[in-house]
């Protein structure tokens, strides 16, 4: 009897589960987490597309991301609030394929465009024979939405070269790709780069988690808006991929620089993984079309090699330093250590600085995350969305590490970089003043006037140095146009020719004053009433004059108004020749 209801007890178990699996979960009320998702920031909205899920009770059920999800950062915001106040989801048409780490670039200012990425096929949309969900793309796929209509669009590039991944079709219909998070979108030039990453099958019947075939993509591929093709070009190392690839407009070109990350074959396992030193650092010309390469020196403070953090760049007001902020990831060859460290890397000197990384509110910390989708907002913010967020370390050999749930789909983090410490409210309109930990490497304050502006030693290579340089003012002179009232009246020489002007044409004035009213009071001399006051209006002051014998004139300068004895004011407004002024002056 015992061993009949035992029996039925796991018959029932297993239809409950069976039951549960083929039901889908709640995306917000079962959402558990998300990471390989892309971010794009468009008219002060976040847009973020893809990545793929799983679901608390629904162990079978990882699936792709199904809705685009807008953040207004226009309006203020708590970040701890229930997420359907702030985050608009819009759900994606069936006709639109799923991916995770795809390329997510504004070919224009009123669409967002798709390329690449790994195409996310369920087990459950397998099982159910949705050949929509299910159907391959080609290579030169491209997905345009619309941001006004909130419209999709499938398309393909004019021209691909994707030769060296190209082999053909399996009798699934299996077609091979490729795929890399180490892409950036380069506006100057309108041109989409796509560093190494992986290779895979995409078939209408292999999930994400199985055999896919996963290989090394050893491809530096270049999109160009202007031709709307795909070329593929020689990369600066052997394989690279799962790190960071940041794009920064210089002086006189438009860079990208790509470090961390994995180096080992794709194939291998946690005991083979190679981490990239995040010392090292490969610099791509895009006016040169040339790779160049820089190494920080050993005894500086850099971080631990690490793969999947996510970084956003920001720069000082005067553009004088710029900050690669990178946050999470793991390190670690047989165990993967997750980190909840922020660092930032402040260019053009490549120094890195650890910010604190703390919270004003600890339920608005995100902790040790792996692969969340990062972006600058509000002028000083990072936003942080997604990735995986685990209590402990994971790895093959002696990891106790837990993947913790974001709770009602609350997987929304704000970083405010100027303090390097996680907040809960976002406030638009601030200024991005750099760190203090910062400031104490290079100098400056946090508006900028950075001294440091090359590493310790400079660079080897004069051609890595030029490209390394920045435009950015060096003062807090404009180009306006000058007047007395314009310029601060403080000591030194400018007080004394301000003064002394002011002092000369008073006294001339005066002069004439005194000569009429001796001539008038000479005429009206048998006149017995009292003389009434006058007042005459010579150039741009008013002077109210008394004739009384004797009259005496004062004045005094203060600010950039002449005070005179009747207690009557009168801006400076007349114009001195800039050949009166001392000190440096704009050329206009």
């Amino acid at each position: 009897m015992c061993l009949l209801r035992r029996a039925l007890f796991t018959a029932g178990i297993w239809i409950l589960l069976a039951w549960a699996q083929t039901n889908d979960p709640d995306e917000v009320a079962d959402f558990c987490d998300i990471f390989g998702s892309s971010v794009r920031v468009v008219d002060e909205k976040a847009y973020i597309f893809g990545g793929r899920a799983s679901f608390q009770g629904f162990p079978n059920h990882t699936a792709p991301n199904n809705k685009l999800r807008i953040i207004d950062f226009s309006k203020p915001f708590r970040s701890g609030a229930d997420v359907s106040t702030y985050v608009a989801q819009k759900p994606l048409p069936d006709n639109v394929p799923r991916g995770t780490y795809n390329a997510f670039w504004p070919l224009s200012n009123s669409t967002l465009d798709v390329f690449l990425g790994y195409h996310e096929v369920s087990r459950i949309a397998i099982e159910r024979n949705d050949t929509v969900i299910t159907k391959v793309y080609p290579l030169n796929a491209k997905l345009t939405y619309t941001l006004s209509s909130n419209s999709w669009e499938n398309g393909l590039v004019k021209s691909a070269d994707f030769e060296m991944i190209r082999i053909g079709k399996d009798k699934n219909g299996a077609l091979q790709k490729a795929v890399s998070r180490m892409n950036a979108w380069a506006p100057g030039i309108q041109r989409g780069y796509v560093l190494g990453g992986s290779s895979y099958l995409d078939s209408p019947k292999l999930a994400w988690d199985m055999n896919r075939e996963f290989d090394d993509h050893h491809g530096f591929l270049i999109y160009d808006l202007a031709s709307d093709s795909w070329t593929n070009h020689t990369m600066p190392v052997n394989r690279t991929r799962m790190g960071v690839f940041v794009y920064l407009r210089t002086k006189d070109d438009e860079i990208l620089i790509a470090f961390g990350g994995n180096t080992d074959p794709r194939k291998g396992s946690f005991k083979t993984a190679v981490r990239r030193s995040m010392r090292e650092f490969d610099i791509y010309s895009t006016r040169q079309s040339k790779w160049y390469s820089y190494l920080v020196p050993e005894d500086q403070p850099f971080p631990d090699p690490s793969i999947e953090p996510c970084y956003a760049i920001v720069s000082a007001q005067d553009n004088s330093s710029h900050q690669i902020i990178i946050y999470g990831g793991a390190s670690g060859a047989d165990q993967l250590l997750v980190n909840s460290n922020v660092w930032a890397l402040s260019l053009p000197s490549f120094d890195w600085v650890k910010l604190a990384g703390n919270s004003t509110d600890a339920t608005r910390e995100p902790g040790k995350r792996m692969d969340p989708a990062c972006a600058l907002v509000g002028n000083k913010y990072m936003l942080s969305y997604g990735g995986r967020h685990y209590i402990g370390d994971i790895g093959v050999t002696g990891g106790n590490g837990v993947l913790d749930c974001d709770q009602s789909a609350n997987a929304v983090f704000l970083l405010d970089i100027s303090k390097g410490q996680w907040v809960d409210r976002f406030t638009p309109g601030q200024e991005y003043l750099v760190p203090d930990a910062v400031l104490n490497v290079i100098g400056g304050t946090g508006k900028g006037g950075a001294t440091k502006l090359e590493p310790d030693g400079g660079f080897s290579d004069p051609n890595l140095a030029a490209i390394m340089k920045f435009d950015y003012q060096t003062s807090n002179t404009t180009t306006e146009s000058f007047s007395p009232s314009s310029i601060p009246v403080s000591s030194g020489a400018n007080t004394g020719v301000i003064a002394g002007g002011a002092i000369a044409g008073i006294a001339v004035i005066a002069g004439i004053v005194l000569g009429f009213l001796v001539h008038r009071r000479q005429k009206k001399r048998r006149q017995k009433s009292e003389m009434k006051n006058s007042t005459l209006e010579l150039g741009p002051m008013a002077l109210k004059l008394h004739e009384t014998p004797g009259v005496m004139l004062s004045h005094e300068v203060s600010g950039s108004e002449v005070r005179l004895n009747g207690g009557y004011s009168q801006p400076l407004t007349n114009k001195l020749p800039v050949s009166e002024l001392h000190g440096d002056m704009p050329n206009r």
